[in-house]
């Protein structure tokens, strides 16, 4: 939707995708009678005061979207960063649309940096676009038994196990039941349900699938057409992640020379890779190990520029003492300073003795 505003200027209004949260983070009655159990319960959290992370309209993403955002997420949670990964999970629904599989993967992260109202907003998006998601019921109910919503955690998670049982989850269902003073019968510890709400009255039965759960976007949300993959350009910064056979790299910086002429190296790139000491390298890397920088990351940015500067010194650096080593082929060794100079270094002592003590130690000089 473009709005006009004059002849030279015009306003793209970005499309917006929103859930109803009032009643679903609604206190219960039975949280205001408080019970000396619920008082050594470690395990319930407090209503966060953060900002939840932006939704957008529903889309159905391409399968290499989710696995280059997959991998990258990967690697920020090996590094404990799992702000960064949900930043990942956000960009990749900015550039590709919501999906059920997307948000799910975002709440679960968020309840683990202990947001639980956030994951219950995102399980709540992902049940809006498909209504049949086990594990959005699974991952809200867990959220409101942090908060110590105990109705709207039975429900959801007595709909998760009726959907697809978990035994990890007995034990949480087990408990909620219990605050409710229900008793689970049967051998999935299930029980006949009292009465029906409702909300499931209204919602069709759900369909037994063995393949992944569909995307069923809304109608007044028409999905915008995901973007294809940005080819890579001649001096673009990347970093390389999930190398298998040189593990020693993940994590390094870059710069794309060119795409790898090869036929048999298809689908592979050539790689200037930063190395320690000032050191370049160039490899063929293949395209899915090659991530590049995310420009709206303006954090990251920054730091690769700052890195990539010190680089440069170090190279610099490097280069004026390798220049310099053939002008006085000898200033490394002490005793030989005085009796080997070559006709240049003759006539120019001086400077091959500054040379010489402004250059590191044979040691750590690298050819």
């Amino acid at each position: 939707e473009v709005e006009e505003i004059d002849s030279d200027i015009e306003f793209v209004s970005e499309m917006t995708f929103t859930v109803d949260m009032r009643d679903e983070l609604k206190d219960e009655d039975m949280q205001q009678e408080m019970k000396p159990d619920d008082l050594d319960d470690h395990e319930r959290l407090p209503k966060e005061h953060e900002a939840w992370p932006q939704l957008f309209p529903p889309a159905n993403a391409s399968a290499q979207l989710r696995h280059d955002t997959e991998k990258a997420a990967a690697v920020a949670m090996q590094a404990g960063d799992f702000t960064g990964a949900i930043n990942v999970y956000t960009e990749a629904m900015r550039s590709g649309g919501s999906n059920p599989q997307m948000l799910c993967t975002r709440s679960a992260l968020l309840l683990k940096m202990k947001r639980p109202c956030a994951a219950i907003r995102d399980c709540t998006a992902a049940l809006k676009i498909n209504n049949h998601m086990v594990k959005a019921y699974r991952l809200r109910g867990m959220a409101h038994r942090r908060l110590g919503h105990w109705k709207k955690s039975y429900r959801d998670l007595t709909e998760a196990q009726q959907l697809k049982f978990d035994p990890d989850t007995s034990e949480m269902h087990k408990l909620v039941a219990g605050k409710l003073g229900v008793t689970l019968t049967g051998p999935k510890g299930n029980q006949a349900e009292p009465k029906r709400s409702k909300a499931r009255e209204s919602r069709s039965p759900p369909v037994r699938m063995s393949v992944p759960d569909p995307i069923i976007p809304e109608i007044h949300f028409p999905p915008p057409v995901a973007a294809p993959e940005q080819p890579l350009e001649k001096g673009q910064a990347v970093i390389l992640v999930g190398l298998q056979k040189a593990p020693q790299l993940n994590g390094r910086r870059g710069v794309i020379e060119r795409e790898d002429p090869r036929p048999a190296s298809k689908g592979r790139w050539e790689v200037e890779i930063r190395l320690d000491h000032g050191m370049l390298e160039v490899k063929s890397i293949k395209r899915e190990n090659i991530q590049t920088l995310n420009k709206v990351d303006r954090e990251a940015c920054k730091a690769w520029a700052k890195a990539e500067k010190a680089h440069k010194e170090t190279r610099r650096s490097r280069s004026t003492a390798m220049w310099l080593r053939p002008s006085c082929r000898n200033f490394l060794s002490p005793r030989k300073r005085r009796t080997s100079c070559g006709p240049w270094d003759q006539s120019n002592r001086s400077v091959c003795w500054i040379a010489a003590r402004a250059l590191p130690s044979p040691t750590s000089v690298t050819s």
